[in-house]
């Protein structure tokens, strides 16, 4: 049997799985029976792409687009088509219906991954014609049953239901110390962020692939994550002389400043490298003068690339090497910052709001939002100086290094993040007050002592807001997976969802449990984009990673992708619904740009009841 006629027949088996551990367990068969590299591709393709997160390289197909394909492939007609695609469910499964057998198909997934990279990469004047004589020819290669899982991953609809975390179980239950081995692979994958990298080396080189699990300058790690306290008294009692700074209400960025000739070094034994060296033109870099000698990448907390969305910051950012060189005596050809930017109105001198800075979030227009909103840069953390990485360094000594920027002549878009030890609970207050009358959200309080832990959520960061100094049952807001939607009844019956069903996440079993339902106070309009926006994640039945109660099945099941932020009167415990708990009163406020596996997690939600 081919490793391509291999994986759609797991990809079936996974699609029917009865639960999670069925699905990590058939994943963990499939790994085991693929080569390195295979393994590699197929730990993306499981999860409908072609490279991690931080490599923005799509298909930019539409279902249209696919529908085309399929029809003259098959040559059904547009009634037949439309009829079957409904009784079916999905664009795949009418492919596979009535797909020719194909006498001598692909044989290795190799092959299909390099064709899908192929279609991927086309841009350009004529790509969308392109596009689908490439899709037809691949078509053409593939069995039935491969054909299917073609067209979904085409579409973004793969919906196996499985994530990073369903994948590094699977690896991690083939080693007799499952826990223990758990644990390295959760910190190679906080390292790397790259799913596919972590599959590689552990194939690869063993049990010895840790080592080789690095930070690299390019690669973005896991934001480091703060936790919650309501009362400063609670948080001198976990940090005795805390570093206390403004909580910025902006965009989490991380900031990447490293040579241009070392991008193929970076990338080195990633299977997508090819595609990204084709798609950036590596020769055409490495060509360029001494005077643009820096590539600069920037990425949100979801390891999302947003480089070309703030051309000044790049600017700003390539002049730091030669800064750092100067202040520390000693060539820094690499940095590595983490920090906030925000809307800054010049003019005024004042910080503008999120839903302001958020405007930059766009691919189109780019210098028109620039003028607009331009934006300032706040350094909190930096990652790497030079050759040295600083993540395992107390932040005592981080910090020494962020105040090279001090001395960096005035005005400049990046700055250090503005910081004070402070001994007294006194003190805290009186900053909190002062910060937050002058409109920022209040106060982050660090430990000298932390180490950059990616990913990690402790109690070494600790945030306390407004709304924690207002007396409220809730003191903070909630970020909760939406996971499916209700019909709206008598007046709100046209008018998009009725009540959203939300979740949270819990980590040990890789599962999303239910919390609330929110719909109350939403405009009309307000439930239409709503709809609008949920309806891209419609499925057809209860993913395998959600847990719901029978008496709370929605109307429509969604992907669990979205996250939204609520906020309410209190948590209190709840024998309905899954997790245990409920929200009094939720308020829908906004989608979340975030990981849904960030969202509130079981853990904080049991810490903020009553």
């Amino acid at each position: 049997m081919s490793s391509l006629q291999l994986v759609s027949e797991y990809f079936q088996k996974i699609e029917s799985a009865a639960g999670r551990l069925e699905m990590r367990d058939l994943f963990a068969s499939l790994l085991q029976q693929l080569s390195s590299q295979e393994a590699a591709m197929i730990s993306y393709l499981s999860l409908g792409r072609l490279t991690p997160d931080f490599i923005p390289l799509e298909f930019q197909i539409s279902g249209k687009t696919l529908q085309k394909v399929i029809q003259s492939i098959t040559v059904l007609s547009d009634e037949l088509f439309t009829s079957e695609n409904q009784l079916l469910g999905d664009l795949g499964s009418v492919m596979q219906k009535y797909h020719k057998i194909i006498e001598k198909p692909l044989d290795s997934v190799s092959e299909m991954y390099t064709l899908l990279g192929k279609i991927a990469l086309d841009s350009g004047k004529g790509s969308q014609e392109r596009k689908q004589m490439l899709i037809k020819d691949l078509l053409n290669q593939v069995e039935p049953l491969t054909a299917k899982y073609v067209i979904r991953i085409l579409n973004g609809k793969l919906r196996l239901g499985a994530s990073d975390k369903t994948i590094l179980d699977a690896l991690s239950i083939t080693e007799p110390d499952s826990k223990q081995f758990a644990e390295q692979l959760r910190l190679a994958m906080q390292y790397t962020s790259d799913i596919g990298h972590v599959v590689y080396l552990y194939k690869e080189y063993g049990r010895s692939f840790i080592e080789k699990a690095v930070f690299t300058p390019g690669v973005p790690v896991s934001a480091k994550l703060v936790e919650r306290e309501d009362t400063f008294d609670s948080i001198f009692s976990r940090i005795s002389t805390p570093y206390i700074e403004p909580k910025y209400d902006g965009l989490r960025l991380q900031i990447h400043i490293y040579p241009k000739n070392q991008i193929k070094e970076s990338f080195e034994q990633r299977v997508w490298a090819n595609f990204v060296i084709k798609k950036e033109n590596l020769q055409a870099i490495l060509e360029q003068s001494v005077h643009d000698m820096y590539e600069v990448k920037l990425y949100s907390r979801n390891l999302e690339e947003m480089t070309e969305m703030f051309p000044e910051v790049i600017e700003a950012a390539k002049e730091l090497p030669e800064i750092y060189t100067k202040a520390l005596g000693r060539k820094v050809d690499t940095i590595v910052l983490d920090g906030e930017v925000v809307g800054y109105n010049e003019s005024e001198a004042v910080l503008m709001t999120y839903q302001e800075t958020m405007t930059r979030r766009r691919k189109h227009n780019i210098d028109n939002a620039k003028n607009a909103v331009p934006v300032h840069v706040f350094i909190f953390d930096i990652l790497q100086v030079g050759n040295e990485v600083l993540l395992l360094r107390p932040l005592s000594q981080r910090k020494e290094f962020i105040k090279v920027l001090h001395s960096v002549a005035q005005p400049f878009i990046i700055s250090p993040t503005p910081f004070e030890i402070i001994k007294t609970a006194e003190r805290a207050e009186e900053l909190f007050t002062e910060y937050v009358s002058s409109g920022l959200e209040g106060i982050i309080l660090k430990s000298p002592e932390s180490i950059y832990e990616p990913g990690v959520r402790n109690f070494e960061w600790i945030k306390f807001k407004r709304d924690m100094s207002q007396g409220h049952d809730l003191a903070d807001t909630l970020d909760l997976v939406v996971l499916g939607y209700y019909f709206g009844e008598g007046r709100l019956a046209n008018k998009g969802v009725g009540m959203l069903l939300t979740g949270t996440y819990e980590k040990n079993t890789d599962t999303f449990l239910s919390v609330t339902k929110v719909g109350t106070k939403m405009t009309d309009q307000q439930r239409l984009d709503i709809k609008n926006i949920c309806d891209k994640y419609i499925v057809a039945e209860q993913p395998v990673r959600v847990k719901v109660p029978k008496s709370l099945i929605p109307d429509v099941w969604l992907e669990p992708k979205l996250v939204i932020e609520i906020e309410g009167f209190e948590v209190t415990k709840s024998p309905t619904h899954t997790s245990g708990y409920a929200v009094r009163f939720p308020k829908f406020i906004k989608f979340r740009n975030k990981k849904v596996e960030e969202c509130t997690s079981l853990e904080e939600l049991i810490s903020m009841v009553k």
